[in-house]
Formats: C-alpha cells, structure tokens, sequence
C-alpha cells in the first residue's frame, strides 16, 4: 500500500518564538509552571497522581474560597467549564435566566438552548453592569430555576458585582452560576460567603498556566439538583458524578478517562504561587497595575472603554479606537510583528472598536505596565496617529 509522504513542514522541527502576550488570554506563564508542566507525565491511577490531584483540589477551594466537596478541574479550556456547569444543572424545559452585556452571555444562551432549557435573556449594552433591583426583577418575573452571570466580562472589560447574586437567588429558589474565567485570582471573590452554587473557570488567564483545564466547584444546593435530575445527563465526559469518582471525591479513585495530566501538573504549581502571595495580595496587584495602565492610557489621550472604574475589570482592558482612526488593528499587527507582543481586538460586537489589553497573574507587573504603554504608542506612531492629549482637549 503507497504512503503519501509528509509536508516540508512538518519535517522541520518547531521554531518558537517568544512573545509577552498583553491579550485577554492566554497569559505568560509562571517559570516555576512551565518547568512544572515540562516534567515526565504520570499514569491518572498511580499515587503519585491521586496526591496532585488531591493537591489541587485544596487549592482550588482555596482561591474559590469554598469548603466544596465537588470542587476538581474539568479537562479543557474555560469553555468545558461552561459546558460542564450547565450540562450537568440543566434539564429539559429548566428555564435560565441569563445576564448578558458581552460575549459570554450570549454564549450562555446558546449552551442553554443545547441543553434543551429555556433561555430568557435581560441584554445590556456591551460593558454596562446590571444593578441588584434589575436582577430581582428578572428573578421575580420569570422565576427560572438557574441565573448565569459572568463576574468578568473579557471581551468588554466590565466587573459585575455579584456578591449578593447567591443570597438573592435562593430567596426565589433559583441556583446562581458564575463564570470567573477572567476574575479569579485578579479580584475578590467568596464562594461560600456569597452563597455561589456553580463557578467555573480557566487556568491561561490570571492563573498564568498553559489552557487545558477548567476549574470547577458544586454546592451541595447543586449536588442536589443534580441527585434529583429527572433525566440523564446528557455527556458522559462532562458528567459530574463520573468525574467525582475519577478525582476520588465519593471514595476511591474509579478511572474515567485520562486528562491533561501536565496541564494539571502546571495548575498544582500555579496554585502554590498564589497561596504562596496570598489572595489579598494577588487582587491588590492586579488593581494597582491596572489603575497605574489606566492612567497612562488617559495620558496619551486614549479612553477606557468602561468608564466607570469602579465597574472595571482589571485583568483586561479594553481601550476606544478614536472614532477618526481607520484600520485600528494595524497597531496589533505592528506591535506583534516588530515587539513580539500581542494586544488583542476586541470580540463582536465590539470588533474594530476596541483594542484590549490583559495583564494578568505573571504579567501583571509595573514594568509590564510600561511596555503595553510604550507598545500601544510605538504602534500609533507606526500608522502616523497622534492621540489628542489632554491638554489639547
């Protein structure tokens, strides 16, 4: 049988350049990570393995904050967090009411649809937080059985309060889901204390690891919607009781498939090196460094898209490309080829209005600070723009 021969390609070995990714994600990773993840894998049953996993787990209840049993990692990006809170919570028919001002609440809406509930969405515009008295409203209106809502809306920039989402929902007996995909490790947040049922999130943004996995947690409010599920549900992967089983959650350790084992190895790393800061500490850096980008930006003459800082999420930024300016994304293109720095786009629908820019767990530094300032200015300089400063203003 003739084999066909392979590309020119891919019989040259990989050339990887480096690159300081000032993005939405992924982020830079840890030194101490990447070493972590450049180790020899383990086999998922060996103890070894069980211990990094059981490792992992006390980490995550950490940053989440949370004493939950069912708190482990989904194999997969932010996304398989998503999927995996909502196939295992949603049933047939079971009404979701969803907070959208971004892209995640749009992607909400269709998981919701997937899993053949009900989506009842209350939109806003991109970036604009819903008020406590908007919430009720909907809870009150349309009592659905879920809420979803993300803290940190990455492809606006704004941080929704939620610390009152829990305690208000289960007052109209409703479970609150929360995606921290973009806050967590970068600003406060209390599982326990604000009576959060499902939080998911991802390990390439604030918690500076490769993308892989998701981590995850379930209240014993939502073990018990799952218990009483009237239906299978509906993934064999994403399901929550095989994965407790496989993480040795209910007992001993039942396989169920092999995950990203150095990915996990590179996330029981990265949770040491924010316990090791503390999570006061980690959220206090994140909002100096952003405050300290804000002003700079300010200082060229360019306007944070949230203007409200008090609603901004400081693990990403994005920025208004002035309405005078054409083919804003030559800067991105500019910096990425002549820097080796990327700065993103923005997401619909927000494309070809913003730029965004992330600095989040290991970029997130002073020095970090200058160079995504110096990259934005030496990038509107490359296309012949000259911001208004505000002394011409």
């Amino acid at each position: 049988m003739e084999i066909f021969p392979p590309s020119e390609a891919i019989l040259q070995p990989m050339k990887h350049k480096q690159k300081t990714l000032f993005g939405p994600g992924p982020s830079n990773c840890y030194p101490r990570v990447l070493e972590a993840v450049s180790q020899q894998t383990y086999g998922i049953m060996i103890p070894d393995m069980k211990r990094v996993l059981a490792d992992i787990q006390e980490g995550l209840r950490y940053v989440f904050q949370t004493k939950n049993v069912l708190t482990y990692a989904v194999g997969g990006s932010g996304m398989s967090g998503m999927e995996a809170a909502f196939v295992n919570m949603v049933e047939p028919g079971d009404k979701v009411l969803i907070l959208a001002n971004g892209q995640w609440g749009q992607r909400a809406e269709d998981v919701t649809e997937r899993c053949r509930g009900v989506a009842v969405t209350l939109k806003h515009e991109p970036g604009v937080p819903f008020t406590f008295d908007e919430i009720e409203k909907g809870l009150k209106e349309h009592r659905p059985h879920l809420l979803f809502v993300a803290q940190g809306e990455s492809s606006t920039g704004v941080a929704q309060p939620v610390e009152n989402i829990g305690q208000l929902c289960h007052k109209y007996d409703c479970l609150a889901i929360v995606d921290t995909v973009a806050s967590l490790g970068g600003i406060p947040f209390f599982m326990d204390k604000w009576e959060v049922d499902i939080v998911y999130s991802a390990t390439q943004k604030v918690l500076s690891c490769p993308a892989g996995v998701a981590p995850i947690s379930f209240s014993e409010r939502a073990r018990t919607k799952i218990a009483n599920r009237k239906t299978k549900i509906p993934s064999f992967y994403f399901d929550v009781n095989l994965s407790a089983k496989h993480w040795g959650l209910n007992g001993p350790h039942i396989y169920h498939h092999t995950p990203p084992i150095n990915t996990l190895f590179g996330l029981r790393e990265t949770l040491t090196i924010i316990a090791q800061e503390g999570l006061q500490a980690s959220w206090k850096k994140h909002r100096e460094n952003a405050q300290l980008l804000w002003k700079g930006l300010e200082d060229m003459g360019l306007e944070v898209f949230i203007k409200d800082p008090d609603y901004r999420l400081p693990t990403i930024t994005p920025i208004k490309v002035p309405e005078d300016l054409s083919d804003p994304y030559r800067v991105n293109a500019f910096v990425n080829t002549n820097l080796d720095i990327e700065i993103a786009g923005g997401l619909p629908p927000l494309v070809g209005k913003v730029w965004r820019i992330g600095l989040m767990g290991y970029n997130s530094t002073p020095v970090n600070v200058e160079k995504a300032l110096n990259a934005m200015k030496m990038g509107l300089q490359h296309i012949g723009y000259t911001p208004k400063i505000k002394a011409e203003l």
